[in-house]
């Protein structure tokens, strides 16, 4: 089915200020940590520059860091250190969730 203007009318575009903030698409983290069964989840800030973050990754992931430093939503600060990081994703948290079994 083809969207037509009926459909869209009342509905407002991503990009458009909501309540005085300009809309954004929240971040989460998720780093995993060897010898760890569960991985650490950082809700981060709604203004969270995504390539300086790749980029802290980037360093403590190749050993010109010893510790992760991340701030998260809260304004906590999240240590982690590099030598026991598994994995790292960054991604947004909505809609990206799934439920169930399968893709």
């Amino acid at each position: 089915m083809v969207p037509t203007d009926q459909d869209t009318i009342g509905r407002a575009p991503v990009d458009v200020e909501r309540a005085g903030r300009p809309y954004t698409r929240r971040m989460d983290l998720r780093i995993g940590v060897t010898q760890s069964p569960r991985e650490l989840n950082v809700e981060l800030p709604d203004d969270t520059d995504r390539d300086a973050l790749r980029t802290q990754v980037e360093a403590a992931l190749s050993g010109a860091v010893d510790v992760l430093w991340v701030t998260d939503k809260k304004q906590r600060l999240v240590a982690v250190s590099a030598a026991k990081i598994a994995y790292v994703e960054i991604g947004n948290t909505e809609g990206e969730r799934k439920i169930g079994f399968g893709g």
